[in-house]
């Protein structure tokens, strides 16, 4: 699989994950500055977001969770 060295990676976990599997990526992987893994998200099908700029040092991210709701017919 080819990811681009120049477009983030950006992974999402339900649970708190995403420090280890990032540890991983980045040992066996060409994946060193553009991954971004966020963890502790519930997300459902339609869901979109909105990460903004880092904080405390480049380690926490705020995260807007925004989901559409159609009325049904």
């Amino acid at each position: 699989m080819f990811f681009s060295l120049l477009l983030p990676v950006i992974l999402i976990f339900e649970k708190d994950e995403a420090c280890g599997v990032v540890n991983v990526m980045r040992r066996e992987t060409a994946l060193k500055n553009n991954l971004l893994a966020l963890d502790e998200l519930s997300l459902n099908d339609g869901d979109w977001i909105d990460i903004s700029a880092p904080l405390v040092g480049r380690q926490v991210f705020p995260v807007t969770v925004k989901s559409l709701i159609f009325p049904q017919n």
